[in-house]
């Protein structure tokens, strides 16, 4: 067991209970490899 796991639980049930939801307005791009 994950020493973090209980603060992760919480942050889960936290965000899953929110009525907010944060996300940005656009797509993210996405970097193409060099080459």
């Amino acid at each position: 067991m994950n020493t973090l796991s209980p603060l992760i639980e919480r942050i889960e049930a936290d965000i899953m209970t929110s009525d907010l939801l944060h996300a940005p307005s656009r797509p993210i791009a996405s970097q193409s490899p060099a080459g």
